[in-house]
């Protein structure tokens, strides 16, 4: 996220990857403290986590290539 926002990044895309990340962090916990089995907090959490970092890395990739001017 700090790559991306140090190349000028939308606003609205920095924000809402660094709220994705936080949201799925904080299901990712509740689901945690209900049961050791899946649940949909840990479900959920570890999904929106996980698509977060691969949205950021691949905007992080395309404009270190410059492909992507956001």
């Amino acid at each position: 996220m700090g790559l991306i926002e140090f190349y000028h990044a939308s606003a609205l895309l920095v924000h809402g990857l660094g709220i994705a990340l936080t949201l799925g962090r904080l299901l990712h916990v509740w689901g945690m403290t209900r049961s050791p089995d899946l649940t949909f907090g840990r479900v959920a959490g570890m999904s929106l986590t996980w698509l977060a970092l691969l949205v950021g890395s691949v905007v992080a990739i395309l404009i270190g290539i410059g492909v992507a001017v956001v």
